[in-house]
């Protein structure tokens, strides 16, 4: 993955866990449940509840989407998610984390939660351009779902990558993702040509 890439998929996941922490919503659809134990001063039910929350924010965009059961352990060596499924089917995600570091809970969860929605490992930094599209437009975290719908090609650069998902998200999200290329300097394909009457910019 080239770096480009790796930086825009770090910011959307940092965005993701800080919008996480935003307001609860509906979770309609979504099945988890938290481990009984391992969370130190914490009990299982305080720790559930602000995970619904942070659930809650991402969830309301992607209730269309069939996503299997997870179940949330306490892990001991960094937050991750398990796609082999334990002995009754479902995904596994651990976190690092315990007592009553909320904002921990909230950023780790909503990390991982991001995984099993995309279906891809995302992570690294470059948040806030990316929250600042989203937050402006929270329906838009839906295009999401279409961002690694096809493989990559061997050499694609990152401007095919965004144009790639551009092509894909529903026409609705067209102009949201055109907004994102052009935030990170990629010209979307045909911008800034002429039309068939001359020049796009009055000389006026």
């Amino acid at each position: 993955m080239n770096t480009g890439r790796r930086q825009f998929l770090a910011g959307l996941l940092a965005a993701a866990a800080a919008g996480g922490a935003r307001a609860a919503g509906e979770l309609d659809g979504l099945r988890f449940r938290v481990a009984a134990d391992g969370w130190g001063l914490a009990g299982a039910g305080e720790v559930e509840a602000v995970l619904k929350s942070a659930a809650g924010v991402l969830w309301k965009y992607f209730q269309d989407w069939k996503r299997e059961p997870f179940v949330v352990l306490r892990g001991r060596e960094g937050p991750i998610v398990l796609y082999q499924r334990n002995v009754v089917g479902e995904i596994v995600m651990k976190l690092d984390t315990q007592d009553y570091l909320w904002c921990q809970f909230v950023y780790q969860f909503s990390h991982e939660f991001c995984h099993i929605l995309s279906d891809r490992s995302l992570n690294g930094a470059m948040a806030l351009p990316l929250l600042e599209l989203f937050e402006g437009a929270p329906e838009s975290w839906e295009a999401v779902a279409w961002l690694n719908r096809t493989p990559s090609p061997e050499g694609e650069t990152f401007a095919e990558y965004l144009e790639k998902w551009r092509s894909a998200v529903p026409a609705r999200h067209r102009s949201f993702v055109g907004e994102v290329m052009r935030r990170f300097g990629v010209e979307e394909p045909g911008a800034g040509a002429a039309g068939p009457s001359g020049p796009a910019h009055s000389r006026d």
